[in-house]
């Protein structure tokens, strides 16, 4: 019998060591796990926020673009109404309006075709990676920095600049050819398609940096939440994984107390009559 409980008590405290040891690799990958998991949370959100960022980049662009734009165009709409319907006899003018259309709006409405087509492919990623969190569980993104109608209305905008410097551009080409005699009214037709592309550009980019401002907050604050939330976890799960190591212990020092036929407990608070 005595034997038995030699035998009985050595499994219990071999089993003990074992469980302690286990439980001790759980803690520590416990923390190695929360810091996989942080560190992946943190690049997908910090990959968000940099995207939505370079689409804030690309707005604040797109005002300085359309401004420049809009500048060009005033001033090519002064010339207009100063000459009149001067140009047929004055070739001159229709020259200085050429150069003023290629080296002034030309490459002005260039700038602003590149920025929203930088909007568009950033706007596009952003939403894509904010869709994809946004199908994982306990996460929601609100808001959208791709909607079909706003994008729309931006590449609308541009059709609209580029059909108004091929109309302005023709109505000079035919000028010059004497194909035409009504040339202020040609040219105020582009104008006014640039100044209908510009309004429209600016309407949509009014709102679109709210938004993207709104995302990038719901952003941070998610990547404080995940990491808040992983760590309360981390610290729950560690302190369940201590109480079953203190468990543990206690088993053990009373598989101890079996194989030396004593009661540790007793001795160790200081009661060895027990």
């Amino acid at each position: 019998m005595k034997l038995l409980k030699r035998v009985l008590a050595v499994t219990v405290m071999v089993l003990s060591v074992l469980l302690i040891i286990l439980l001790v690799a759980g803690i520590v990958g416990n923390w190695i796990a929360n810091k996989a998991l942080t560190d992946a949370a943190v690049q997908v959100l910090t990959g968000v926020d940099t995207v939505l960022g370079r689409t804030e980049q690309a707005l604040t662009r797109l005002d300085t673009a359309v401004g420049n734009a809009r500048d060009r165009v005033d001033a090519f709409d002064e010339n207009v109404a100063t000459a009149g319907e001067n140009f047929v006899e004055n070739p001159v003018l229709l020259t200085a309006l050429a150069e003023r259309l290629d080296l002034g709006i030309g490459p002005a409405v260039d700038e602003v075709r590149g920025t929203v087509q930088t909007i568009r492919e950033t706007a596009l990623a952003a939403q894509n990676t904010v869709q994809a969190l946004n199908a994982l569980p306990f996460i929601s993104i609100g808001g959208s920095v791709a909607e079909e109608s706003k994008l729309q209305t931006l590449s609308d905008g541009v059709a609209s600049l580029t059909e108004g410097v091929q109309e302005i551009r023709g109505g000079v080409r035919e000028a010059k050819a004497g194909a035409s005699t009504a040339v202020a009214s040609v040219l105020g037709r582009g104008t006014s398609r640039l100044d209908a592309g510009l309004a429209s550009i600016e309407t949509v980019r009014s709102g679109y940096g709210i938004q993207v401002s709104a995302l990038r907050t719901q952003v941070s604050e998610l990547k404080s939440a995940l990491t808040f939330w992983l760590d309360v976890v981390s610290v729950v799960s560690t302190l369940a994984l201590l109480w079953l190591i203190f468990a543990h212990v206690v088993t053990f020092v009373y598989g101890l107390s079996l194989f030396k036929g004593e009661n540790l407990f007793a001795r160790w608070i200081g009661n060895p009559a027990q």
